[in-house]
């Protein structure tokens, strides 16, 4: 029991230590920043992750066993992109997060938390009821599993604590000691458009066995579902997905809370990324086929940039995720133009906005994490 608090205590500050160092980046986000394929020119200078490349996430048709990887690799002789084949992934899964040279993906149809080593390959599986986010931070993995949040060792791949968040809970990040996780609507209500939506937030020390939850609703817009992000000063940014014009037509919005619990909508908004304080949104209204890229500064929410792919000769279709490489500054954008299961795409631009290239992928292509 003492060893399982000192994981927690100890992968708090492993946290913050991580953080300190991510912000240590100095490239400029708005005019661009090093190559994928070069990096840095000081060996001394903490390296972001995305130096060595990335992981997608196909998820597949809904049950259908469709699911795959996608890998780029960066070097010297530029950016590769490859695929595994179908159903190497799972059934549907979500998000994916990364400890060590293990990935951890949640397998919402067959129920469990897949461990993949560096080659891609299943070599564990942890049982969880319809898990949904994961993320990682230290040596824990954190996943969403029915109406609680998991706790899990990296070490031993074993659940070390749970805490209750409720129903409808999808998506969480870790950021100020605690755990966020994004409370979406319920659709049954009669409340409809008028209901209040939260972000839960439980404290790290919550999950240590015997201790009393502490978990805090902050109120946000309406229906945060399966977006939210964190910056390295604390702040924490959710994706509110709105009604879809199911009710009244409200729109997609993205809301900040601080580390002071305080809560405001910056703008709207359907996808978002951040890179050296610096808030990439994605913007589409109901009922428009237009997007829109706007940049914000997560500090103060001002405007920096009303389309920060102006130099682009091409622009992403059919948006399903959006990922900006922490390390490069390049921005890369999943499509699911050909419709939710035919094989998408995966759109990359240079940190100036200027395309790159539009690479074939797999089905749904869902998420994307740097490394």
């Amino acid at each position: 029991m003492q060893k399982k608090k000192f994981l927690l205590v100890a992968f708090a500050t492993m946290l913050f230590a991580g953080s300190a160092l991510v912000s240590c980046n100095e490239d400029d986000p708005k005019t661009g920043g090093d190559d994928p394929k070069t990096g840095g020119d000081d060996p001394k200078e903490f390296v972001a992750a995305g130096k060595n490349g990335a992981v997608v996430v196909n998820q597949g048709s809904y049950g259908q066993d469709l699911a795959s990887w996608g890998v780029f690799a960066y070097s010297d002789n530029g950016t590769s992109y490859n695929l595994t084949l179908p159903g190497s992934l799972g059934n549907t899964p979500q998000n994916v997060a990364k400890v060590g040279d293990n990935f951890y993906v949640a397998d919402n149809v067959k129920g469990y938390l897949g461990v993949y080593d560096k080659n891609l390959t299943k070599t564990d599986s942890i049982a969880l009821k319809a898990p949904q986010g994961v993320t990682a931070a230290g040596d824990v993995v954190f996943a969403v599993s029915g109406d609680s949040v998991f706790a899990i060792s990296t070490a031993t791949n074993k659940k070390v604590g749970q805490v209750y968040a409720g129903s409808n809970i999808y998506a969480l990040a870790v950021a100020n000691n605690a755990v966020y996780v994004t409370q979406g609507m319920d659709w049954s209500s009669n409340e409809g458009a008028a209901q209040k939506n939260y972000v839960i937030k439980i404290s790290l020390s919550s999950f240590n066995a015997g201790a009393s939850v502490t978990a805090k609703r902050i109120e946000v817009g309406l229906n945060p579902y399966n977006q939210i992000i964190t910056d390295a000063q604390g702040n924490v940014f959710v994706v509110c997905a709105g009604d879809f014009g199911y009710f009244s037509g409200v729109e997609s919005e993205v809301w900040k809370i601080d580390a002071s619990d305080m809560s405001t909508k910056v703008a709207n908004g359907n996808y978002v990324a951040e890179r050296n304080n610096v808030l990439f949104v994605v913007e589409k209204a109901n009922n428009s086929k237009e997007y829109a890229f706007k940049t914000y500064k997560t500090s103060t929410g001002a405007l920096l940039n009303s389309n920060f792919l102006s130099n682009a000769t091409e622009q992403p279709k059919n948006v399903s995720f959006l990922g900006v490489n922490p390390y490069s500054g390049y921005i890369y954008f999943g499509s699911n133009e050909n419709g939710y299961k035919a094989n998408g795409f995966i759109y990359e631009y240079a940190a100036d906005g200027a395309f790159v290239k539009k690479h074939n992928t797999g089905v749904n292509p869902y998420s994307i994490l740097f490394y």
